[in-house]
């Protein structure tokens, strides 16, 4: 099993340094797919009817298009924009009206439309800062690393050294131990990362701290929902790992969160 997560990682590392590196609207239509497939798996976990299914996933899409034509140079109205998505949205979920099921699946879409959308738009944002010396997808590579390393160094901490639980009724398996050495991991990372671009200073090891319990956060999310709908896994595209959720859960977290803070606090 082991294997089978470390060559599954290696791929999708590569696979992404390829898009990312490959342009704009390559990445765009990568990161759309994602986000279709993550729609999809969020279908399933909350079973949905099949055009819940279609309809989630032509909705997350809206924002990512948005996002990708202002980066481009398209400056579309914000407010009115999403006015419409959502008008749009609830007229579609009136017209698919289901006698006692309308306020659950509203809610369940929302949810879904919030939590996945949400998060993907700022794959694209991150990528594309301009700010030295974050340019040139480092802040972009921030965040997936430090995530992934966080992710990593919590995993086998806990394996090898977990003993209290942290979070029994939602994940049995995390532990404060692994949630400790995640946490050492990030602090690790994020300093090896600033320090080689010339970057660090205190202020990074307050990122790291914030970002390894955001991390955390989205992992625990996605593992309630999970526990909420008695699945193990959200999918199986990625051998080893399960779906795309279970591997973009904590990025879903982190990647909003470090936009912000190179951007506002930088």
């Amino acid at each position: 099993m082991l294997s089978y997560r470390v060559l599954s990682a290696i791929a999708g590392i590569i696979l992404f340094i390829l898009f990312v590196f490959w342009g704009s609207f390559p990445y765009f239509l990568f990161v759309s797919l994602i986000a279709i497939l993550a729609a999809f798996e969020y279908n399933r976990l909350i079973n949905g009817d099949w055009y819940n299914k279609y309809i989630l996933s032509f909705f997350i899409l809206l924002p990512l298009i948005y996002t990708y034509l202002r980066i481009e140079g398209y400056n579309l109205p914000l407010g009115l924009y999403l006015y419409l998505i959502l008008l749009i949205f609830f007229i579609i979920n009136v017209l698919i009206y289901k006698k006692d099921s309308f306020t659950i699946k509203t809610g369940y879409n929302i949810l879904g439309f919030v939590y996945i959308a949400g998060g993907m738009v700022f794959f694209l944002l991150l990528r594309n800062i301009d700010i030295e010396p974050f340019g040139h997808t480092k802040a972009l590579w921030l965040a997936l690393i430090t995530t992934w390393i966080t992710d990593t160094g919590a995993y086998f901490i806990g394996k090898f050294l977990g003993n209290k639980k942290l979070a029994a009724t939602i994940s049995p398996n995390k532990t404060v131990e692994g949630a400790l050495g995640g946490i050492i991991s990030s602090i690790i990372a994020v300093f090896l990362m600033t320090t080689a671009i010339g970057s660090f200073s205190p202020r990074w090891v307050l990122y790291a701290l914030l970002m390894s319990i955001l991390g955390i956060t989205g992992d625990l999310f996605e593992s309630t929902l999970k526990r909420d709908c008695n699945v193990k896994d959200s999918g199986n595209i990625i051998p080893g790992h399960g779906g795309i959720l279970d591997r973009f859960d904590s990025l879903l977290f982190t990647v909003p969160f470090t936009y912000y803070f190179i951007m506002y606090w930088l």
